[in-house]
C-alpha cells in the first residue's frame, strides 16, 4: 500500500493515527502517535489458504523516540488473537528521523485467513512514529 489516496486497504486504528499526502519529503505517509490500538492501522481478511509464511515490508521513521519507545507489527490468522511478529527501537534503527526499511516475517501455516496490524509504543504525544510504503507477501 503507498497510501496515495489515504489509508488504502487499511483501516485507522483511531484519533492518534493520521494520513498526510507528502511528509518528510514522502508521498502517502501515516503517522503513529503515541502508544496503543488508537495509534495503528490494520488490514485485515487476507487469504492466506495456499500459503505457509508472509512477512510485512515497509518504509519507516522514528520521531523524538528514545529506546524504551517502540513500534510494532502484529499478526493474527483465522479468528484468533495477534501475536506480535517484531519491533523496533531507535536503538535498533539507523536514528530517529531518518528513512529506513524493515521486513518482519511470520508463519501462516494452517491459516485460512490473516490480518496484520501495525501499532506505535511511545509513551508522550510528541513521540511518533511515520509509516510509508507497506507490502504484505506470502510464499508456500
Amino acid at each position: 500500500e503507498f497510501f496515495t489516496n489515504g489509508y488504502g486497504k487499511f483501516r485507522r486504528g483511531g484519533s492518534l493515527t493520521a494520513y498526510f499526502k507528502t511528509l518528510k519529503g514522502r508521498a502517502g505517509v501515516v503517522r503513529l502517535k503515541r502508544a496503543g490500538v488508537s495509534a495503528s492501522i490494520s488490514a485485515g481478511g487476507l487469504n492466506v489458504k495456499n500459503y505457509n509464511k508472509c512477512q510485512v515490508s515497509m518504509g519507516y521513521q522514528t520521531i523524538r523516540f528514545s529506546k524504551t519507545d517502540r513500534f510494532c507489527v502484529e499478526y493474527k490468522v483465522n479468528s484468533g488473537s495477534f501475536k506480535t511478529a517484531g519491533c523496533r527501537s531507535v536503538s535498533q534503527t539507523y536514528g530517529d528521523k531518518k528513512w529506513n526499511n524493515m521486513i518482519m516475517g511470520f508463519s501462516v501455516r494452517n491459516a485460512n485467513n490473516l490480518a496484520v496490524r501495525i501499532r506505535s509504543g511511545s509513551n508522550r504525544n510528541d513521540k511518533y512514529c511515520l509509516i510509508s510504503n507497506v507490502s504484505i507477501k506470502c510464499s508456500k
